[in-house]
């Protein structure tokens, strides 16, 4: 799996610090995850990773813009997982698959900490399984670190 884009990090820490009164720092030792999500319908996340925080049930719930079982199709991602502990939401992606372009079988993702979790942001790049979707995914490998958030 490819490393983690710097653009990803660098837009992440400047949207967060002037957009916001919370902004990413590097902690003395960030907590790399890794694991799968697998769907068991279509708004359903199951999330098995190497960190209790990112493992449990969540939904994925995107706006309007479908069909997403054929090209071209555009949505705008809204993902939560929730735990025992707290909650991630991520941040707001819009996405299109264009018909008869290859799709990257790579894409990033932020997801805030909630509750529990207050303070914390899970920054990753995840691949979705099988690389040619979407359509027709069977979830995706995530790779990331959970990384404090100044501020808070």
């Amino acid at each position: 799996m490819k490393g983690l884009k710097p653009t990803l990090v660098t837009a992440v820490a400047i949207g967060l610090l002037a957009g916001s009164t919370v902004g990413v720092v590097a902690q003395e030792e960030p907590v790399e995850v890794t694991g799968e999500v697998t769907f068991p319908d279509s708004s359903t996340e199951i999330w098995e990773t190497n960190d209790p925080r990112l493992t449990g049930t969540g939904r994925w719930a995107p706006t309007e813009g479908f069909p997403l079982d054929q090209a071209p199709s555009y949505w705008v991602n809204g993902r939560f997982l929730e735990t025992d502990e707290g909650t991630w939401r991520q941040l707001p992606v819009p996405s299109a698959v264009i018909a008869g372009a290859e799709t990257d079988p790579y894409f990033d993702m932020v997801l805030i900490g909630e509750g529990g979790y207050e303070g914390l942001v899970f920054i990753a790049q995840a691949a979705w399984v099988p690389a040619s979707c979407p359509p027709g995914c069977d979830g995706f490998e995530v790779h990331g670190y959970i990384v404090e958030a100044a501020g808070s």
